[in-house]
């Protein structure tokens, strides 16, 4: 399902009860273009990330998110930093109750995620 409405989602979790839906945050692209991680500060990015998520996944009525950044212009440690401080930060606000990580197959990517 491209795109599906606030509605549709939750017609379909109100329809099969085991249903949990995720957002993927990052991948290859989107429209053409890559998607970077770059934070400025860590405690900035998590802010601005969390704030932003916590919107969507009200609005859309979601449960986790899949972690799947590819291109990254900050170091492991950042990374690291980052994706922990906000997964905790959107778990302990019971924003979400899963997270997943899905590291693409890429030497330098792999960097980032193994330091996870």
């Amino acid at each position: 399902m491209d795109n599906p409405a606030p509605s549709a989602i939750s017609a379909i979790k109100d329809q099969y009860s085991n249903v949990k839906v995720a957002l993927s945050l990052g991948g290859d692209s989107v429209g053409g273009s890559g998607v970077y991680f770059n934070p400025s500060s860590v405690d900035s990015w998590v802010s601005n990330v969390f704030s932003c998520l916590t919107d969507i996944i009200k609005q859309y009525n979601l449960d986790g998110i899949d972690i799947d950044y590819e291109y990254f212009q900050a170091d492991p440690d950042t990374f690291v930093e980052c994706i922990v401080k906000l997964i905790t930060t959107l778990k302990s606000n019971r924003v979400i109750s899963f997270a997943f990580i899905a590291p693409f197959d890429d030497d330098e990517v792999q960097s980032h995620y193994k330091a996870l």
